[in-house]
């Protein structure tokens, strides 16, 4: 009976992990992990508990210490004497989209996202200074204005994954594309983290890094990739 109990427990535990993976934003999938791992030890350690083998298993952990502190003096070794790749230095670009009630930014180094409220109530505070319930009293204010519900859609999938749409009271889905409105050079530069004159490998570059962070099969916005497009198809034509 304890076996069956058990093993309906693990299979219920792979199952809601796969599924909050699978949903959850790119962003927030290494965190999603972490959490994962950390339960699942958790887990483990009571299972050997429940099973009376857990003297075993601390025995087992006492023998390998010694070898884990000689193969963490290794990897510092290592570390300190590995050349650098251009990889490892930081890239400093931050991509920013507009619309009438936001100003969202995007770190390409950490993929975190911020925003600044433009209009309304709550002009000039900062998004991530907000709670949720605020937030969605923000999303019903700019209901008139498709690209800032699309921004700051996009922001509360990113911050809350879709926990927050069980609390939220408006009825359906902004549209999911770019504003019909013609973008401008510097709007385009802006999005993709440019400065004016880059080269046309900068931006396929650029669109390419953004693009791994953003794009909707890896849980990102649909929104921010059609911006996104629409910004590398105006600066390479």
């Amino acid at each position: 009976m304890l076996r069956i109990f058990i093993t309906i427990a693990v299979v219920a535990f792979l199952w809601w992990f796969l599924f909050s993976f699978n949903k959850a934003p790119a962003a927030q999938r290494k965190q999603l992990l972490t959490k994962f791992l950390l339960y699942g030890l958790a887990g483990g350690l009571l299972l050997l508990v429940v099973t009376g083998r857990a003297p075993w298993f601390f025995a087992l952990v006492g023998a390998a210490i010694p070898w884990l502190q000689r193969l963490l003096v290794l990897k510092n070794a290592w570390n300190a004497f590995k050349p650098k790749s251009d990889s490892s230095v930081s890239s400093g670009k931050t991509s920013t989209v507009r619309s009438e009630y936001l100003q969202m930014s995007l770190d390409h180094d950490s993929a975190q996202m911020n925003g600044q409220v433009l209009k309304g109530s709550m002009a000039g505070q900062e998004l991530n200074q907000l709670s949720l319930e605020q937030l969605l009293d923000l999303l019903a204010e700019c209901a008139a204005d498709a690209d800032s519900q699309n921004l700051l859609t996009a922001y509360l999938d990113f911050r809350f994954s879709d926990e927050w749409r069980q609390h939220a009271s408006f009825s359906g889905e902004p549209p999911a594309q770019a504003s019909n409105t013609t973008m401008t050079q510097a709007e385009a530069l802006a999005i993709l983290g440019l400065e004016s004159g880059a080269s046309k490998e900068e931006i396929i570059l650029a669109h390419k890094k953004l693009m791994q962070k953003l794009h909707p099969d890896r849980g990102g916005s649909e929104y921010l990739a059609s911006k996104i497009n629409q910004a590398k198809e105006f600066l390479l034509s």
